[in-house]
């Protein structure tokens, strides 16, 4: 090899131990699912990241941290020990991993962080709290975070393709399901939307789904157009 292609050489390697998962800059990915779809990732460092409907991730790790920004949506971690640190970003929330599984979801204007394996901190500009395995952190827009126990296997049903609700007003629970199919669903009138629902339902069986609320509630579902359905009261 002559000394030009020897110095190319180096420079090539140079570069990619530069822009490595363990680099000085690092490696930047992104990830995104549509509605209606779910997906498992890999990252550079063996955790996983199960990702939502209607998701997307940005992914930097270097040689001092690990770091995603969940930009939407909502996605499960499964993080693997190391000494550099693994972080999630979700608006102004800032959640550090100390050796767990938890789950993240971005809403308007809230995150909610649940855990279901180990401890996670939780932070953002007012507050800071250790949530542990069983319970759900709820962190509104610069607010005191609200921290509660939660039954974590509902709350990460999705991952297993059900949507399982333990007493949630009706209109959270359209909401949801709203979140997997492409449809508007409203309500009649605004008395239906405290109505309680319980059960456990496929993600994919939209009309199993609005039928089993029907009964259950003793509403009607009509179907305006493909799109487009409205819950009545009977």
């Amino acid at each position: 090899m002559d000394a030009g292609g020897g110095a190319a050489s180096l420079v090539v390697l140079i570069g990619v131990g530069l822009f490595s998962s363990q680099g000085l800059y690092g490696l930047s990915q992104s990830y995104r699912v549509e509605k209606g779809q779910r997906q498992t990732l890999v990252l550079a460092d063996g955790s996983t990241v199960d990702l939502n409907t209607d998701s997307e991730i940005n992914v930097l790790f270097n040689y001092a941290q690990r770091q995603v920004e969940l930009v939407r949506g909502e996605a499960f971690f499964n993080v693997q020990h190391a000494v550099r640190p693994f972080t999630v970003h979700a608006a102004n929330v800032i959640i550090l991993d100390i050796g767990t599984a938890f789950d993240v979801y971005r809403k308007a204007g809230l995150v909610e962080v649940a855990v279901a394996d180990g401890v996670v901190e939780v932070k953002n500009q007012s507050s800071l709290s250790l949530i542990n395995a069983g319970q759900l952190a709820k962190i509104s827009d610069n607010e005191t975070i609200k921290v509660s126990t939660a039954e974590i296997a509902s709350t990460t049903a999705w991952r297993k393709g059900e949507l399982i609700f333990r007493g949630r007003r009706l209109d959270e629970v359209l909401s949801e399901i709203g979140r997997y199919h492409d449809v508007q669903i409203q309500l009649s009138n605004k008395k239906l939307a405290a109505l309680a629902v319980t059960g456990s339902f496929k993600i994919e069986q939209l009309d199993t789904m609005l039928n089993a609320v029907s009964h259950l509630l003793s509403v009607k579902v009509k179907k305006l157009t493909k799109n487009q359905i409205i819950i009545e009261s009977i």
